[in-house]
């Protein structure tokens, strides 16, 4: 535990400091159709997701080795899935395209903002970080669990890419039970972020079967200036994003100069400021504050609504921090991190002193 100074409100107050001009959306980002392994078509899943409560948004994210076989029209599955996309957004809902790369033994990585698509016969690991980096594009670590390989070779770090996987799974699930963060996920977010990765915390439903966004109450916040493409995918680039088990529970995280997502350059001190809130019949249990030694602070709740605030030294030049926060019923949510770090490229993530170790 570091030294810090807490403030700590029972009574939940309007904090809009830095990200006021944001606006808060939830929905899934990944989801399939029978252009892969799902089941439907691009036009359902849009039209069925408009009509789940609190969703703002589905992605449809096929399997790409399934593009290989175009629709008997003709058309390529992902310039049909884009075209249904297109036409199925509106003013409160938005239509996301994606595809989903899969390779054995790797992971799986969902990709946004392409025309194009690529498969696991065309690209390994290390030809798909170039491939998204050349289009521009946004990259998310799914599901990140043993059973689909070695977690993207160990969340081996890459600068470059770096820049352009801006996101990683914390849960996944299309099940009733809604118990989609789980330890496996969660462990792999800390060790992608102490590789050094800046990734935003997500949660996917994963749909396979026709209820797309509707299977549990599961989704991926994000706070973006507007409901379109364009402004979902900045917020994804800029990790302005937090996963959650509970549709209703907000959560606003920022210090003096940054909010959720953002790096904060060259400073000594910041204040952590926390804002969580849920609905009066669903209690908070616990908040806890995560940095890149592990558990920072612990805080029990009592009430569906609390803010505090901490005042934290900085003595490393890499550090972060992001929350997570529980309810009484075991419902969590993950927040993106905040990071804070010197403008230098070079970082000393672990910087230990070991005197035993120093010759005379």
């Amino acid at each position: 535990m570091k030294n810090f100074i807490l403030v700590f409100l029972l009574v939940f107050t309007s904090i809009i400091l830095v990200g006021g001009e944001l606006t808060l959306f939830f929905g899934n980002p990944h989801s399939h159709t029978s252009y892969s392994d799902g089941t439907g078509f691009p036009e359902e899943a849009y039209s069925y997701a408009k009509g789940v409560p609190n969703l703002d948004f589905l992605a449809i994210t096929d399997h790409a080795y399934y593009f290989v076989q175009d629709l008997p029209d003709g058309r390529d599955k992902l310039a049909a899935t884009i075209e249904a996309a297109r036409q199925a957004s509106s003013a409160d809902f938005l239509a996301l395209a994606g595809f989903e790369w899969t390779a054995t033994g790797t992971g799986h990585i969902n990709v946004y903002g392409t025309s194009d698509w690529t498969d696991r016969v065309k690209s390994d690991l290390w030809h798909l970080y170039d491939w998204i980096i050349e289009r521009n594009a946004v990259g998310q670590f799914n599901h990140p669990v043993r059973i689909f390989g070695d977690n993207f070779k160990d969340f081996q770090y890459s600068p470059k890419a770096d820049l352009h996987m801006n996101l990683i799974e914390v849960g996944n699930g299309n099940w009733w039970e809604n118990d989609t963060i789980v330890d496996e996920m969660f462990e792999a977010y800390l060790q992608a972020l102490g590789k050094g990765w800046h990734l935003g915390a997500t949660l996917g439903q994963d749909n396979h079967k026709p209820n797309w966004g509707g299977a549990n109450d599961s989704r991926t916040a994000v706070y973006a200036r507007e409901l379109t493409e364009e402004a979902i995918l900045e917020a994804f680039i800029n990790r302005r994003t937090y996963a959650t088990e509970d549709k209703d529970i907000l959560i606003h995280f920022s210090t003096e100069e940054a909010f959720m997502g953002d790096i904060v350059y060259d400073t000594d001190q910041v204040n952590l400021c926390i804002s969580i809130k849920d609905t009066a019949d669903d209690p908070l249990e616990i908040v806890r504050v995560y940095s890149l030694e592990g558990l920072f602070a612990e805080f029990l709740v009592d009430g569906n609504e609390c803010v505090l605030e901490l005042a934290v030294d900085i003595r490393t030049g890499f550090q972060y921090f992001f929350i997570y926060a529980r309810g009484k019923d075991g419902e969590e949510a993950v927040s993106s991190p905040i990071w804070i770090q010197r403008s230098h490229p070079i970082h000393l993530h672990n910087p230990s002193a070991y005197p035993e170790s120093v010759k005379p």
